[in-house]
């Protein structure tokens, strides 16, 4: 029996096939999967002063939810993240004792490099204070009053801000947010899982 035969043609682009590669191997669940188990390990940011001369400290604790993802429509390579925190704050001003909760919006990007030899960076931009959205409730007399007259509210964004760039920032999730398409393949070859079955 021969073997031979004609040229095979191709149902899609080179640049479709690309863009279903990109689709395939980057989907937004996994991007979102990976910063919230970050933001979940990492609860404690405190403790965090607040006000001229560090007039008041604050002991947070911080509970990161589930953070979403979602593609630009236009462009396969950005992704908008969005990351919901819950703070609990405890602020000290001598024997004055205030406690507040925060619940917290952080938004930042995330864009899709190309890397050689043939591998896909994902990498998050860095986040601004503008980039957290910040709502405070009182939950003693005193808490009350702060939150009444705003005081804690855009010094909390900046601190966020740091804190989440530092865990974003950390190796751990550089090298996850790495991703090595041409040593999959080569692991999927060697393990036989290209027909099917191990070889």
């Amino acid at each position: 029996m021969s073997l031979e035969a004609g040229p095979v043609s191709s149902s899609v682009s080179q640049l479709e096939f690309a863009d279903a590669l990109l689709r395939a191997a980057i989907r937004p669940e996994r991007i979102g999967a990976v910063v919230t188990r970050i933001m979940q390990e990492n609860n404690d940011i405190g403790p965090i002063v607040i006000g001229p001369g560090g007039l008041l400290r604050a002991d947070a604790r911080m509970r990161g939810e589930t953070a979403t993802v979602e593609p630009d429509e236009s462009d396969l390579c950005q992704f908008d993240v969005h990351v919901p925190l819950v703070l609990w704050l405890d602020i000290h001003l001598g024997e004055l004792h205030a406690r507040l909760l925060a619940r917290v919006h952080v938004r930042t990007h995330v864009t899709l490099i190309p890397d050689v030899p043939c591998a896909l960076v994902i990498q998050l931009h860095p986040i601004r204070t503008c980039d957290v959205t910040v709502s405070t409730e009182g939950r003693n007399m005193l808490g009350r009053i702060i939150t009444r007259f705003g005081m804690v509210t855009s010094l909390l964004a900046g601190q966020i801000a740091t804190h989440a760039n530092s865990l974003l920032s950390s190796p751990d999730l550089i090298e996850a947010f790495r991703i090595d398409i041409l040593g999959l393949i080569d692991r999927a070859w060697d393990a036989g899982f290209v027909f099917g079955k191990s070889l």
